[in-house]
């Protein structure tokens, strides 16, 4: 049985085959120049036998001090490089998680972990006493409340820490000041959010917001308040008639914008005039290997990748072609998983500096192990 410390964390021996897992992507990197694009990739395993707490891992983060957080659907877990620690929900007990479906991470300047979870709202770890404290009500009002399915978490230039929900909209929060503004859809008004479900939030070089949600994208002026669809220009591109759902956002180092969706893969170039689509051909050597787009990262050389939901992409821009990274049922060191749900590959992260050696990234994967690339 798991062993309670401080704070609500477990320190877990054996645990169950979990849903979904990590695949730890160590990518032969130098920071001066892109290594070739089709690369080999090999992964090994590290998940229940060492401690990975029971249900899908569904958010991760590391903190300064270097700590890997991994949200999961039964609490959040914390790696060294060596061990899992688990904190979990404990009734009754004070300074414990107010969920054990963690759906979002981020952490602040300050050191502070910030945990959006499935129907508890938000919370935060202080690093000095490892408790966690949820968000407190502003003039009697709940910024979000405390039964919130949060969808994602993003903390802005200026420190404000932004709330993408299921069905509630977007909240921004000042945590410094307490000021809370929120943001929801309005049938008559154009200039509000096109859906209140969003699913990603990335932050322009101008300061706007870009949002994924169920109807499409969104660019939002969190000076002005205002906002602007652009969901149907999206579809245009992508030969798609009505909403599309966003599911990732990411501005690339050139100012051009991707944007993952349930149809496929958008890049809007920086000057915004024109939105190019790429879509999944059977059978098409070079072609997207899944329209269901899950996630985005580009890495220190400037290559895209791209987690679908029938394999891992690496986007060649010289050649105009994806390299697809899949599941080979005789190969032990290829990814353990081509497709399983819609969070497949749902999150990738840059891990740690780039020394001309390795840097390593994180990517979701299905299977009941955590995967390690060399």
């Amino acid at each position: 049985m798991p062993v309670t410390g401080t704070a609500g964390f477990a320190h877990s021996r054996v645990c169950n085959v979990v849903s979904l897992t990590i695949a730890i992507v160590a990518l032969w990197l130098s920071c001066l120049r892109a290594a070739p694009a089709a690369q080999p990739m090999h992964f090994t395993h590290l998940g229940a036998d060492a401690g990975l707490a029971h249900g899908g891992v569904m958010a991760i983060v590391q903190d300064r001090s270097g700590f890997l957080w991994l949200g999961t659907e039964d609490g959040l877990d914390r790696y060294d490089g060596y061990t899992l620690q688990r904190a979990i929900r404990q009734r009754g007990v004070p300074g414990s998680l107010p969920n054990n479906w963690i759906a979002a991470l981020a952490t602040d300047a300050s050191g502070r972990l910030w945990i959006g979870t499935n129907g508890g709202g938000v919370a935060w770890r202080d690093p000095m006493t490892g408790r966690f404290v949820r968000l407190r009500p502003v003039a009697g009002q709940p910024s979000v409340s405390s039964d919130e399915k949060v969808r994602a978490l993003h903390l802005d230039h200026n420190g404000h820490l932004w709330i993408a929900t299921r069905t509630a909209g977007l909240v921004e929060l000042d945590a410094a000041s307490g000021r809370v503004r929120r943001f929801k859809h309005t049938d008559a008004d154009g200039a509000s959010l096109s859906d209140d479900g969003i699913f990603a939030i990335a932050e322009g070089r101008n300061g706007a917001l870009w949002l994924g949600t169920q109807r499409g994208l969104d660019r939002l002026d969190p000076v002005s308040g205002r906002v602007e669809r652009l969901g149907s220009r999206v579809g245009t591109a992508l030969g798609v008639s009505g909403s599309v759902q966003v599911n990732a956002v990411l501005e690339d180092q050139h100012g051009d914008l991707w944007v993952g969706t349930d149809a496929g893969l958008a890049k809007m170039e920086a000057a915004g005039e024109r939105i190019r689509g790429y879509r999944s051909k059977r059978d098409a050597p070079g072609s997207l290997p899944s329209d269901r787009v899950q996630a985005l990262l580009e890495d220190d050389a400037r290559r895209l990748w791209i987690g679908t939901a029938a394999g891992l992409a690496l986007f060649d821009r010289h050649a105009d072609r994806f390299d697809t990274y899949r599941h080979e049922a005789a190969d032990p060191a290829s990814l353990p998983d081509d497709y399983s749900s819609p969070s497949t590959f749902a999150h990738l992260l840059p891990i740690g500096p780039c020394d001309h050696s390795h840097q390593m990234f994180l990517l979701q994967c299905h299977d009941g192990a955590t995967r390690r690339y060399h």
